[in-house]
């Protein structure tokens, strides 16, 4: 059996300073695994660090159900 990827498109909000951080993937919780990975280690100094540094944030899944090709043109 096949089953296609879906994307979802989804912030994450520092409701601290009010920064937002936009992505996609095909896999939320891992992907918000590796913005917090990244973060703790300052491996990557990579836009969403600016929305995680105060520890008060929260995500919010913006559209749901997409392919790749409707993932990356929005």
């Amino acid at each position: 059996m096949n089953i296609p990827k879906t994307y979802v498109i989804y912030l994450i909000n520092c409701n601290i300073s009010n920064k937002k951080y936009i992505g996609s993937t095909s896999n939320l919780q891992s992907r918000i695994a590796v913005h917090l990975s990244t973060f703790k280690h300052q491996r990557d100094m990579c836009s969403s660090s600016v929305v995680l540094e105060g520890g008060n944030y929260n995500c919010i899944i913006l559209e749901g159900n997409l392919d790749k090709s409707q993932a990356k043109e929005r």
